[in-house]
């Protein structure tokens, strides 16, 4: 679905006004369609309805969050928000992740490092969450890197299995992003832009 999805994003990018101009910045010289999370959310989104798994309260503020963020995403992409903006927004959807789980109760570290963060878990968790997600946006410009990485640590989330909704989400954004990647492989075609880096990186911290 995401592959489909994408070689249809690339004949309207133009038109929906998902386009990537090139600055001194850019690791890319020419203009490139940009926007191509849409196709990996209904790759994703897709793989999801088939499986029928059950979704747990967790796991629907997960991916709550995730959609949020990529329809924030969608709207850098076509217009541009500022700075300060998307980081609210992203700090909003990393609180209500939060605030449901608990955040992340100890360290995630062998013992004896493996700390007991109590009252820190839920703000320690939001900056954890935020950080991720604007260090998988700042790979998007690079051909194929990150929806290379969006394959492999779906794979891994998906095979470590701790979690039976964990790996089905794991193995749905691996199957998606496999879709997107050979239009994203250098020379890149499309990127998937801020619609699918925020999402991911929101889904993978």
């Amino acid at each position: 679905m995401a592959g489909v999805s994408t070689a249809a994003l690339l004949r309207v990018a133009a038109r929906l006004a998902l386009l990537d101009h090139p600055t001194a910045r850019s690791s890319h010289v020419r203009v490139t369609p940009r926007g191509g999370g849409i196709a990996i959310a209904a790759g994703v989104a897709g793989g999801l309805l088939a499986a029928g798994q059950h979704v747990s309260p967790a796991a629907a503020a997960l991916l709550g969050g995730a959609g949020a963020l990529a329809l924030v995403g969608l709207a850098d992409d076509r217009r541009g928000l500022s700075v300060g903006l998307r980081l609210l927004l992203q700090t909003a959807a990393a609180a209500g992740l939060a605030l449901v789980t608990g955040g992340v109760p100890r360290l995630p570290l062998p013992a004896p490092l493996d700390l007991d963060l109590g009252v820190a878990a839920v703000p320690l968790t939001v900056v954890w969450i935020v950080a991720v997600v604007n260090f998988f946006n700042f790979m998007d410009g690079i051909d194929g890197l990150a929806g290379g990485q969006a394959v492999i640590a779906g794979i891994g989330v998906a095979l470590a299995g701790w979690d039976p909704m964990a790996a089905v989400i794991g193995a749905a954004v691996a199957g998606a992003a496999a879709g997107f990647l050979p239009f994203n492989w250098a020379p890149a075609r499309i990127f998937m832009g801020d619609t699918g880096s925020l999402a991911l990186g929101y889904t993978f911290a």
